[in-house]
């Protein structure tokens, strides 16, 4: 599905994707969750791209997450779009390294999407939070890729309070994995993402598939799950 509010750009082994609602702080409305989520879906089987970026337009907001503000859906297909959900088994089924590259703002969804993707790196400016708690809700679409990137006690604690926190404190709880300036993060970008993309597609694939399935595996079926994936052809 193509999105004037999604772009999408191949090079060098590299897709390129950008929020592009800087306006409304990149929010992820129904056209962009779908678009979003049918181009992480067609990414799998094109062997060109070796790996996925995920980027905000904009200085400010790298993505907010889900529109809040939109309209409930009216019709069957709107029904029907992606959920954060949905998303968040796209990226973890793409056997392809994503990596977030955060210029600004990753609140609510927008730092789920950081959590759950494989790599991240951000600019000395960004924030991070998940707010949702002060609005009287919870986000309980974000729990498991949160808990699964930071741990029990400072996914609780993001959640339950609301704190929003900088790009050190993030890169020093794991949810991110470099700081650099503000300038520095196009380049330092680039740098990584041809640096994954250099690597053969076929140990790109089995090595994220190694990773998750085996995170919650308990150790000795871990271990001869690696075994027969290092053995198998291909």
């Amino acid at each position: 599905m193509n999105s004037k509010k999604l772009l999408i750009d191949k090079s060098d082994r590299i897709a390129w994707i950008t929020f592009n609602r800087p306006e409304v702080h990149n929010a992820l409305d129904r056209e962009m969750m779908t678009a979003l989520h049918s181009t992480l879906c067609q990414l799998e089987n094109d062997d060109d791209v070796h790996v996925v970026v995920l980027r905000g337009a904009g200085e400010k907001t790298f993505t907010a997450g889900a529109d809040i503000k939109e309209p409930p859906p009216q019709s069957p297909e709107e029904k029907n779009a992606p959920r954060p959900a949905d998303i968040f088994l796209a990226m973890a089924e793409l056997h392809k390294p994503i990596i977030c590259s955060v210029q600004g703002n990753a609140l609510g969804g927008g730092c789920g999407i950081v959590a759950a993707a494989d790599m991240a790196i951000a600019s000395e400016r960004a924030i991070f939070g998940l707010p949702e708690i002060n609005m009287d809700i919870f986000p309980t679409g974000l729990v498991v890729p949160i808990t699964r990137s930071l741990g029990k006690k400072k996914a609780f604690e993001l959640m339950f309070t609301g704190v929003r926190i900088n790009a050190a404190e993030a890169e020093r709880i794991g949810l991110i994995n470099r700081v650099v300036p503000h300038t520095d993060l196009e380049a330092a970008t680039l740098e990584l993402s041809k640096t994954l993309a250099s690597k053969k597609l076929s140990a790109l694939r089995r090595g994220k598939e190694a990773l998750n399935t085996t995170a919650d595996m308990e150790f000795k079926k871990a271990l001869k799950y690696c075994s027969l994936l290092f053995s198998a052809p291909g």
